[in-house]
């Protein structure tokens, strides 16, 4: 996984012999924008750009479930999220510092 403290650095997790991971992350897409800080990642309700600084990871059965659920663990930080057992996947957050 990629090591939101380096970007040119990784993490082994582990194995995965079946089914998918996916990572998302703001460290690639934040950019100032005058004053504020924007990202790839918004807040729905809000309109408000992800501030965090941490890879958020989930393991799921496919790599599109994965991928969407990275999304919503990012914008909750609940590696518990209703949603990720609900899609039989498995959550981690790596902190930047």
């Amino acid at each position: 996984m990629q090591d939101s403290s380096s970007l040119c650095a990784t993490v082994l997790a582990g194995r995965l012999q079946d089914g998918a991971i996916a990572t998302s992350g703001t460290y690639y897409s934040a950019r100032l924008h005058g004053s504020t800080t924007v990202s790839a990642i918004v807040e729905p309700a809000t309109l408000s750009p992800l501030a965090s600084e941490a890879s958020h990871s989930v393991i799921a059965p496919t790599c599109a479930v994965a991928d969407a659920l990275t999304k919503v663990l990012a914008l909750s930080g609940d590696p518990h999220h209703p949603a990720l057992s609900r899609h039989h996947a498995q959550a981690l957050i790596l902190s930047a510092s």
